[in-house]
């Protein structure tokens, strides 16, 4: 069984879970082997409790990062990746797109094994998605089916 578990920026956090979230956060986690995470924070400590086997995990803060692997466990690998100058919450104060933006979306998971859980809740939310979507789905094998997609809070789309 694969999960992909998208976090809304729309739910009002500008981040951290509230107890609801965690629970089922560390529900999934348990019995997961392996986890992949856009944005690093409580979700990555969850993994590390519940003994999370395999781990790879991307954040746009190189200073979150560092804070973030005093606490994690030696296996668990955490990438940073430049997306430029960052505003608040690990957002590029500049909205054009860079080659930046796709490596974080999509670097980190190339040359990876799909993994049973996907967790969006970093930068690029919608890109990332799809590229969960692409990465379970590696293989010639179907992320819908097997896999269980799991909203805590619908994304909301704005068009410009």
């Amino acid at each position: 069984m694969r999960w992909l578990v998208v976090l809304s920026a729309a739910r009002g956090l500008p981040g951290g879970f509230n107890l609801g979230d965690e629970a089922i956060i560390r529900e999934i986690y348990s019995s997961a082997g392996s986890v992949f995470e856009w944005g690093l924070g409580d979700s990555t400590h969850i993994a590390a409790e519940v003994g999370v086997k395999r781990y790879k995990g991307v954040d746009s803060s190189a200073t979150w990062v560092d804070n973030v692997r005093e606490k994690a466990p030696a296996h668990f690998e955490l990438v940073h990746v430049n997306i430029g100058r960052l505003g608040a919450w690990g957002h590029p104060e500049s909205k054009n797109a860079t080659p930046s933006f796709a490596a974080y979306t999509m670097g980190p998971l190339t040359g990876e094994l799909p993994f049973d859980v996907y967790l969006v809740d970093g930068r690029f939310r919608v890109a990332a998605t799809a590229a969960a979507f692409l990465h379970a789905s590696a293989g010639g094998k179907r992320c819908l089916g097997p896999a269980r997609l799991f909203m805590l809070v619908p994304i909301r789309l704005f068009w410009a």
